[in-house]
Parts: C-alpha cells; structure tokens; sequence
C-alpha cells in the first residue's frame, strides 16, 4: 500500500521534496538536503523554528511543548513552527 505524499518547499534552499504523510518536518529536511539549523532535535531549545510560508493547515497541529518552546525563545507560537516538533498531514 503506497502512503501519500505531500509536497513540501524549502524557499531558502530552492528545494521540492514530497514527504510522507505523517513524516516529521525535521526528517523531511534531512532527506532533502535543506540547510535548516537543529541543535536537540526535541523541541526544547527552539534552533529549527521556522515561519511557514504557505501550507500550514497541512501541518499536525501543534502541541504544548512546541508552544512552550516557541514562546520561551520570544516567537509566536501562529507565526512559527519547530521543525522537529511538526509532521506533516493533508487537508
């Protein structure tokens, strides 16, 4: 059974990369060869936050220790994601 693909588009890098439904946004990057910045990888010092362009309602949504990280770093948690903490989902 083939899993379905989302298109995923790292502005920065000029990259287009189709992701897993259900695969996080940190793995995506990865595969893809983005330069995206990680330091834990678990959300807690917030180093791959990043401001979606487009496709956001394609996101998971996001949790409390996404929010919490987003805030403690002086982001707001409407205009940025952590890369590690998203997955990616279908509308």
């Amino acid at each position: 059974m083939m899993s379905t693909m989302h298109r995923v588009t790292f502005q920065q890098d000029e990259i287009t990369y189709d992701a897993e439904e259900g695969q996080w946004l940190y793995d995506v990057c990865e595969a893809a060869g983005a330069s995206v910045p990680f330091a834990c990888k678990a959300g807690a010092v917030g180093t791959c936050a990043t401001q979606v362009g487009q496709g956001e309602e394609s996101l998971g949504p996001q949790r409390a220790r996404e929010i919490r990280s987003l805030e403690s770093n002086g982001l707001v948690p409407t205009q940025y994601r952590l890369l590690c903490l998203a997955d990616v989902h279908g509308t």
